[in-house]
């Protein structure tokens, strides 16, 4: 009787990262999992993902004039990136099949088991 490999989590809340901090993941996770053959068919389109972070990136500078209307766009922006991300780092926990190597290939952090 084999035993199921562990499965790697991800560290996710993106919700709760400055947007600064958002951006940097999202262009980390674009870049690793663009060509990579471990993760062949991500459920989240990259080059749409990719699109809204350079979007993104415009809002964040715009949103430092204070604006509500900026500021409110910027958020619900990142509102959606946060989503995308949590979808890629779920196919990432599953599709790496316990292998800590090709998790890390996907530009996620491993989740630590201490608590």
């Amino acid at each position: 009787m084999s035993t199921a490999p562990k499965m790697i989590k991800a560290t996710t809340g993106f919700q709760y990262l400055k947007p600064e901090q958002l951006l940097a993941t999202g262009y980390t996770v674009v870049t690793s999992l663009r060509g990579n053959g471990k993760f062949p068919v991500p459920p989240v389109d990259l080059d749409g993902l990719e699109k809204s972070l350079n979007a993104y990136a415009d809002n964040i500078g715009v949103a430092k004039d204070g604006s509500k209307t900026a500021i409110a766009l910027r958020n619900q922006q990142g509102h959606e990136i946060a989503q995308a991300l949590q979808a890629l780092a779920s196919f990432v926990e599953f599709n790496c099949k316990g292998d800590l190597h090709v998790f890390l290939t996907s530009g996620f952090q491993p989740r630590t088991s201490l608590r």
